[in-house]
């Protein structure tokens, strides 16, 4: 998405807000006292008389070919939990650009701490233009507030340092679109919300002041509703905005229910409720390609585990030294042909469609998301689909059109899951009515600002967060790094000490993701190691690299697609091992990781049917370990 043909690709923003009075404003919102209450970092940035909308003040940054770009924050101000807010802001740009990735206006919503627990991001209005002499308007509705949240603060920032060019930025304003206690979403274990026996786990999120309605004063109730039926079930847990329970599915007849979540105070007031449909099948539908109680994919009743990297086109001299490793999928950015996707066919790979882009169509170009939406569906029954890809670290404020577009998908397609990638997975629970699939995409090697490299272990937490996120109630397909930082960020492009990841870094971020719960893996990504690294010969060694680590991957897959064992284990050192246990042909098979890069971890593990090991894990190591009969 471009502002006014700019090249700054899409032009978002984080906000939050308090319960302000009066008009509503963003204090200082227009600039008219200067930089009161925002924090200038250089002569880049200044208020300008007349450069605002209709000859008022504005920020302006103009920054010339070469110089570094500066942040801009706000200063700290309180904010109030349990309530939404609608954001606006108006930019204009003139010729400012960003040498990658985008530039944020951003809030962050800060605990007491000062470390963010969340925020929202605006986008562009189709209508910004009449009357307003090039602004663009921005807008967007924030999800609640969280209850840790006790300020907010505005920035100004760009994942590329490297800018340049002229912004105005005009009238910040904030006004609060929700004041009273609700429930936003409702969900189930079961894959679409049906089910046809055992236990269903069942959650929800509420919102309430906390200091109004504090949780000891809440109940909350689940009730699965029929015409005929009527099942009650209380929640067993109910804190900071979330309650869960579980039912025994041979409790509830086979029918349609109505699932509903009603928070209300012990004494009785309900203070909010949202149902959605739940089936109780007797037998679950034939899908070509579905998601089992275990989370693993099914392709044409067979399990299939996703193994695949991202792509721009589709062409055959591609396709030909893909096949040379044992992938399955691919994830295009280029949205294939028909005559591309039998192209795929024809070499055994399935395809991932991407469906993730035309984000402004969402809600502001209604006809266009039309046609975004049928030129996909119009491909749903090619043999090579194997699911859509909707979304690409979209931003929380496009969480409703999102959770629309998964919806129709999901009524035009029922043989095909949908998937997203979150660069926060802490927060997969807020995209979880958007997406059958989650995903997460950890590029800790040399992926900080100034070029160093994140502690390896963020490959398993951001896999653990993205789960227990989402309550354990959605399949995880990861995004392991395959390509160098340097390719992206035009301050690091000669920078010797950022590089591509070796292939111990690569094996071990991998089976970290396993180790999380991952049940499927799609690398990032082919298209920059064979068009972004120029020398021939590391180009090849990086593929060979790469192609070691996916054969391996490919050597356990029996494993990897056999039912999760139900032992436990202790002895597990926090932030350096990773275990994970499947039953694997009447035997416990453990997989063990080292989640450093830098130490020798040494461990005594023992399992919960009295079975023991002990590991000796070199830094970067991994092991699968047999628990046979008798093993001590």
């Amino acid at each position: 998405m471009s502002v006014q043909g700019c090249s700054v690709m899409s032009l978002g923003v984080f906000f939050a807000s308090v319960a302000f009075a009066g008009n509503g404003l963003f204090p200082n919102g227009g600039f008219e006292d200067g930089v009161t209450g925002w924090k200038i970092p250089d002569a880049s940035w200044s208020v300008v008389d007349g450069a605002g909308i209709g000859g008022t003040k504005a920020l302006v940054v103009d920054i010339a070919k070469g110089e570094r770009f500066h942040y801009v924050v706000s200063e700290n101000f309180p904010i109030e939990p349990g309530t939404r807010y609608r954001f606006t802001a108006y930019l204009r740009n003139e010729g400012f650009k960003v040498g990658y990735g985008q530039l944020y206006i951003s809030f962050g919503f800060l605990d007491a701490n000062g470390k963010e627990c969340g925020g929202c991001r605006g986008f562009e209005q189709a209508d910004n233009v009449v009357g307003r002499e090039g602004w663009a308007c921005l807008t967007a509705d924030s999800q609640p507030v969280p209850r840790d949240a006790v300020f907010g603060r505005y920035s100004i920032w760009a994942p590329e340092i490297s800018c340049s060019g002229k912004m105005r930025l005009d009238d910040f304003s904030v006004e609060q679109i929700v004041s009273r206690p609700g429930v936003t979403a409702v969900h189930t274990s079961a894959y679409r919300d049906e089910a046809n026996a055992g236990v269903l786990r069942i959650a929800a999120e509420y919102f309430a002041n906390p200091v109004k309605y504090p949780d000891e004063a809440l109940k909350g109730t689940f009730l699965f509703d029929n015409a005929g039926t009527e099942l009650e079930v209380p929640a067993v847990r109910l804190a900071d905005g979330s309650a869960e329970a579980s039912v025994d599915l041979a409790n509830l007849p086979a029918a349609g229910y109505a699932l509903r979540f009603r928070i209300g105070t012990k004494d009785g007031v309900t203070l909010g409720e949202k149902a959605i449909p739940f089936r109780r099948m007797e037998t679950l539908p034939q899908r070509k390609v579905t998601i089992d109680a275990f989370h693993r994919t099914l392709v044409n009743g067979k399990l299939f585990f996703p193994l695949g990297m991202f792509w721009h086109a589709v062409d055959e001299k591609s396709l030909q030294t893909y096949t040379n490793g044992p992938f399955n999928c691919i994830m295009p950015y280029n949205s294939p042909t028909r005559e591309q996707l039998d192209l795929a066919w024809k070499y055994g790979i399935r395809v991932i469609y991407p469906s993730q882009g035309n984000y402004a169509a969402f809600s502001t170009q209604p006809a266009k998301e039309a046609e975004y939406r049928n030129l996909r569906m119009a491909l749903k029954d090619h043999p090579a689909i194997l699911a859509w890809y909707l979304c690409d670290e979209l931003s929380t404020s496009l969480i409703p059109y999102l959770v629309a577009r998964n919806l129709n998908f999901r009524m035009r397609d029922p043989n095909h899951p949908t998937w997203q990638v979150l660069n926060y997975p802490g927060r997969s629970r807020e995209y979880m009515d958007g997406t059958d699939v989650v995903g997460c995409d950890p590029y800790p090697i040399c992926g900080r600002e100034d070029g160093s490299s994140a502690p390896i272990g963020h490959a398993f937490g951001a896999g653990d967060k993205a789960i227990a996120g989402s309550y354990g109630m959605r399949p995880l397909w990861s995004v392991p790094q395959m390509f160098n930082w340097g390719w992206y960020r035009k301050q690091h492009a000669n920078n010797p000490n950022v590089r591509m990841p070796t292939r111990e870094e690569m094996a071990n971020m991998a089976w970290q993701c396993v180790a999380a719960g991952s049940n499927g893996l799609v690398f990032y990504s082919f298209f920059d190691v064979m068009t972004k690294e120029k020398n021939l010969q590391r180009r090849d060694a990086y593929w060979q690299d790469m192609l070691s680590v996916v054969r391996e991957v490919k050597k356990w897959e029996m494993v990897l697609l056999s039912d999760p064992s139900d032992l436990t284990v202790t002895g597990v050192l926090a932030d350096k091992l990773a275990v994970r246990v499947w039953k694997c042909q009447g035997e416990d098979v453990a997989l063990v990781v080292n989640r450093t890069d830098g130490e020798t971890v040494n461990a005594s593990l023992a399992f919960s049917n009295g079975k023991k090991a002990s590991v000796d894990l070199e830094p970067l190591g991994y092991r699968f370990i047999r628990l046979r009969k008798g093993d001590h």
